[in-house]
């Protein structure tokens, strides 16, 4: 019969008169440090000793990553990342803000434990936030949806007009203001378009717009609606936006909406 193994799936080990712990997992030894431990209540009471050529015979792996969506950073570093499906994935200002992480949740450890855990791609900033450079007016939303609805590798900023801002009802204070830097961090796509469903008027006319078609990048039109109409739809003026005329201009008109 083979000879057995010298360390099971999921025992703890150390070499002898070494101080480091292991995990076996996944038939290889992992660093195992004390904060890892203690998040996954490993038991590390009685490490199982090994002798240096026992040690050195067992495959390695990377350490032992603390458990997802954990914030750390390395102690002479000011790089965070969060864990996601056992990867470091770095983290922009950007990002941080906008998945509402906080600083006193990251967890600082030695800089060769973090540098030694695997790293993925920068964990991109949260779906529909809205964010400016700190040099420019213009608001973007972080859209990671193309338009046929179907999630895309790296997500867009989209320009975001008036029109669109005041017609899904965003507030100039939940705006991030970031470096110019941060915000070219993510691509550049197309102009979020008007919601579909709402209404605008322009500021120099009477004349009601019912926003419809508008998906993705497919422009779609601005439909006037006859006073009975908008009356027998049971729509309310306070529910009307109210912009200038150049955004109502953006947009093809469509057919009267009549009843």
């Amino acid at each position: 019969p083979p000879p057995a193994p010298v360390a099971n799936e999921g025992d703890v080990v150390k070499v002898q008169g070494g101080a480091e712990l292991y995990i076996i997992d996944q038939s290889r030894k992992r660093l195992l440090i004390p904060f890892v431990a203690s998040q996954r209540n490993i038991n590390t009471a009685s490490p199982k000793e090994l002798s240096a050529a026992q040690f050195n015979n067992l495959l390695a792996g990377p350490p032992l990553p603390p458990l997802d969506d954990t914030l750390v950073r390395g102690q002479n570093s000011l790089a965070v990342f969060v864990i996601k499906n056992g990867l470091r994935r770095p983290l922009s200002y950007l990002s941080f803000v906008s998945h509402g992480f906080k600083f006193a949740d990251v967890v600082v450890l030695e800089d060769a434990f973090v540098s030694g855990l695997p790293e993925g791609g920068l964990y991109h900033p949260k779906q529909g936030a809205l964010a400016r450079a700190n040099n420019e007016l213009v608001v973007y939303y972080i859209d990671h949806y193309n338009s046929f609805g179907q999630l895309l590798e790296n997500p867009l900023r989209r320009p975001i007009p008036y029109i669109s801002f005041v017609s899904y009802g965003f507030n100039f204070s939940s705006v991030i203001v970031v470096d110019k830097a941060q915000i070219e961090l993510v691509p550049a796509g197309g102009d979020l378009l008007p919601r579909n469903g709402s209404l605008v008027r322009a500021s120099n006319s009477l004349t009601v717009y019912l926003v419809q078609g508008m998906v993705g990048d497919t422009v779609g039109y601005l439909h006037p609606v006859t006073y009975q109409a908008f009356i027998d739809r049971g729509y309310k003026f306070s529910d009307v936006s109210v912009v200038p005329p150049s955004e109502v201009a953006r947009y093809p008109v469509g057919s009267v909406i009549k009843d």
